[in-house]
């Protein structure tokens, strides 16, 4: 699978003090039609997470939000096919 992919982690900005991102993962190359695993593993230091969003050439595809119901969204983009029911809030089956 070509193109960037970018991960944004939101937390509220009164409580922002450190975010460590400690591991990203994602294949070197994937053929149209391969499954795959994105995972973001992450230390929020204690705060509260607002919400995990995953973006390819600047398309939102995925979304974590905690307080919403559902939690998890997945949105149309090309060549990316989300499997919510293996996602979840660090990590995107595709």
């Amino acid at each position: 699978m070509r193109g960037e992919f970018f991960i944004f982690l939101i937390l509220p900005l009164s409580s922002v003090l450190c975010l460590k991102i400690s591991s990203f993962e994602v294949p070197d190359l994937l053929v149209p039609g391969d499954s795959a695993y994105l995972t973001c593993l992450y230390d929020l230091g204690g705060e509260k997470l607002y919400s995990v969003k995953w973006y390819k050439n600047d398309q939102e595809f995925y979304r974590f939000f905690p307080s919403l119901n559902p939690q998890y969204m997945a949105f149309e983009a090309p060549g990316i096919y989300v499997d919510l029911s293996k996602s979840g809030r660090s990590t995107v089956y595709l």
